[in-house]
């Protein structure tokens, strides 16, 4: 990719076109943990994008760096995601209940000669009880659950944001 001005700023698809070279298989191994989708994240997200500098090999190094220190915390997070879309990809439940209850309990001390319309309590204790019970998810609790499982890829992928060049 060059600018008006004549210079030239690399992207990994020009790399690629240019020089066939795959620098997100060279910053991610094949043996690393679901290496093809994060390749694959990182093509998606990247491919246009210009390197941060002109040194292809110094910028694959500093990439490579970068996945080497985050690369753990992301194995986690990205196998606990996969475990978690499993869990839920056929058991999303949209069903929801409620109840409602009172509750009076009284006790009544009648003396010996009463009257029929009088009551004579000594004790009276009133509960209510109110419930909701979301099964599954609606509305307010649809929109905090999506909320809560943010999709791990993009993350991941915007640990290497800093080392691209974002003025195009």
């Amino acid at each position: 990719m060059t600018c008006n001005h004549g210079c030239k700023i690399d992207t990994p698809d020009s790399i690629l076109n240019y020089d066939n070279r795959d620098v997100f298989e060279e910053i991610i191994p094949d043996t690393e943990y679901m290496y093809q989708e994060k390749r694959d994240e990182l093509w998606n997200k990247y491919r246009y994008r210009g390197i941060g500098s002109c040194n292809i090999d110094y910028w694959v190094q500093c990439m490579s760096d970068v996945y080497n220190i985050i690369k753990e915390t992301w194995d986690i997070k990205i196998k606990t995601w996969e475990q978690y879309k499993l869990s839920v990809s056929s058991t999303v439940d949209l069903s929801e209940s409620s109840s409602q209850y009172e509750m009076v309990t009284e006790h009544e001390d009648t003396p010996d000669t009463t009257l029929s319309t009088t009551r004579y309590l000594s004790d009276r204790n009133t509960t209510t009880y109110n419930a909701s019970n979301k099964a599954g998810l609606e509305s307010q609790t649809v929109s905090d659950y999506i909320q809560a499982v943010p999709d791990p890829w993009d993350a991941f992928t915007n640990e290497f944001r800093k080392l691209f060049y974002w003025g195009i």
